[in-house]
């Protein structure tokens, strides 16, 4: 019986962390080329720090690239929101403002992180804010980072 709790508690702990960590998931893997060219090797992640947004309230995020390859690389980078009636962007930065989140390039030199930050106002709708970044390089190797924030009406 102590064996199945400890089973149910790992699961427990482990639901409780994919739904309050920003989570980095790659669409392709960066890899080595046949030729001994080193291909892509940018990630992407969403930094908020928080996990709880207020209905009507200002909302700043980060989206953090990273570049650790040994050749600079311009990446084409999409923001959305899965709801997007459920934040507007207020402040994009660099990078474009449309219906439903950003758009936009930006160049990563080699061995460096470029953090775009991005205001959001959040709607008066109580639920989940789903946030999607893809970024692309040149070479078409994508990678998805998300982040799950709660919009509470405290």
């Amino acid at each position: 019986m102590k064996k199945h709790a400890s089973k149910s508690a790992a699961i427990t702990a482990a639901g409780l962390v994919a739904a309050t960590v920003v989570a980095i998931a790659p669409a392709a893997q960066a890899a080595e080329s046949a030729t001994g060219r080193v291909g892509s090797q940018v990630t992407a992640r969403i930094v908020d720090d928080i996990f709880e947004v207020k209905t009507g309230s200002e909302y700043e995020f980060s989206i953090v690239i990273t570049n650790s390859g040994q050749r600079a690389e311009t990446v084409d980078v999409e923001q959305m929101f899965l709801a997007p009636e459920r934040a507007t962007v207020t402040d994009g930065g660099v990078l474009t403002a449309g219906a439903n989140g950003l758009t936009g390039t930006v160049t990563v030199e080699a061995g460096q992180t470029v953090t775009l930050p991005v205001e959001v106002h959040v709607s008066d709708t109580l639920g989940n804010l789903d946030n999607d970044v893809r970024v692309t390089p040149a070479d078409a190797r994508s990678w998805l980072a998300w982040d799950t924030n709660v919009i509470v009406n405290r």
